[in-house]
């Protein structure tokens, strides 16, 4: 199985977790808004006061549960999204990666110039397995062919 293949597996199950755990976050919040009218959010500071009549454990216990439950599941949900959101983001750099065009020795012939992650550069010699390129000092430095994106062939204006 490719990389490219187990991210979009992993990325399938991940947004199928979150479209659970949504569903599980809306039914806590309805069951908290029931608890206490406005719920979490929208809640009443006069409801919420803490301020009873008469003392009613089981009730207040109950309304905190809800919150729990409620507070859990958004919770749940917000990492869930996080994870959808880094797994997409994985899976566009292995499809740009998988996509990328290698290159061998031959592909160097009168290279003048190649581009790496860091921007473009004069070609000095092809090695075996790298390219030397020059700095702007009194060395050059070496590219593997891995890690070449371009090359550009013939006169540099």
């Amino acid at each position: 199985m490719s990389p490219v293949e187990r991210l979009e597996r992993q990325l399938a199950q991940a947004q199928a977790s979150l479209a659970r755990a949504e569903a599980r976050e809306n039914l806590a919040c309805a069951a908290s808004f029931r608890a206490t009218l406005g719920g979490l959010t929208g809640y009443d500071s006069a409801i919420l006061s803490g301020t009873r009549r008469k003392a009613d454990r089981k009730g207040t216990e109950a309304r905190r549960n809800a919150y729990d439950r409620e507070a859990a599941a958004t919770l749940l949900a917000v990492e869930l999204a996080r994870e959808v959101g880094a797994l997409g983001r994985q899976l566009v750099r292995a499809r740009a990666e998988a996509a990328r065009v290698r290159f061998v020795r031959t592909d160097f012939a009168g290279a003048v110039a190649v581009r790496d992650r860091f921007g473009w550069h004069r070609v000095v010699r092809v090695n075996t397995y790298s390219v030397a390129v020059e700095t702007g000092f009194s060395w050059t430095d070496r590219i593997p062919f891995e890690n070449v994106l371009q090359i550009r062939v013939g006169d540099i204006a």
